[in-house]
């Protein structure tokens, strides 16, 4: 598949350890609209709208202290898919197969399409080792007139009850446009 949503998700979230460490603000939510959707984000998150390695949105967390070595993120891909014939299960389905070729040790923890929101999504969520990193990642995909989106939260394995309710602001707060 031509579609590079996972290779890219997971190749921005090894980019992340070079932070500058900022002690953590409220919780209080800021909002930002692209072209095709919006979302909002914990305000104290760094924001990159620079499109580097392809993202059109990448949003960083601080640094909790000075041995904080992995900084928690989201990024959302766009992807024009005119004329591939794409739904949201093979996008979802061709996602995992790539995924299990390039995380060490990957554990697929839920893989599945969700009917139950407003905008249907394929839900994907997976641990395993990036680099030295032990990670878990949490991404939703979404199709709309032809235009692939991936969403990819990913965490420090250990920190997943620390950044939950981060990460489900964030992916409640997703609108399509």
């Amino acid at each position: 598949m031509r579609i590079y949503l996972c290779f890219f998700s997971i190749l921005i979230s090894l980019q992340v350890s070079a932070q500058q460490t900022i002690t953590k603000n409220s919780d209080s939510l800021a909002q930002i609209k692209r072209e095709h959707y919006s979302l909002s984000y914990p305000r104290s998150w760094a924001v990159d709208t620079s499109k580097m390695f392809g993202m059109d949105l990448f949003l960083l967390s601080p640094r909790v202290d000075s041995l904080d070595q992995f900084s928690e993120n989201l990024n959302v891909f766009v992807q024009d898919l005119h004329g591939q014939n794409y739904n949201l299960s093979k996008m979802g389905q061709e996602s995992e197969n790539q995924i299990k070729n390039m995380v060490t040790d990957v554990e697929i923890i839920e893989s599945r399409l969700d009917s139950t929101a407003s905008d249907l999504y394929y839900s994907l969520k997976y641990k395993g080792r990036q680099g030295k990193f032990l990670l878990t990642t949490e991404q939703r995909y979404y199709l709309k007139d032809e235009i692939g989106f991936a969403l990819t939260f990913t965490m420090q394995n250990g920190k997943e009850k620390e950044y939950s309710l981060a990460s489900e602001k964030i992916f409640g707060s997703f609108k399509l446009l």
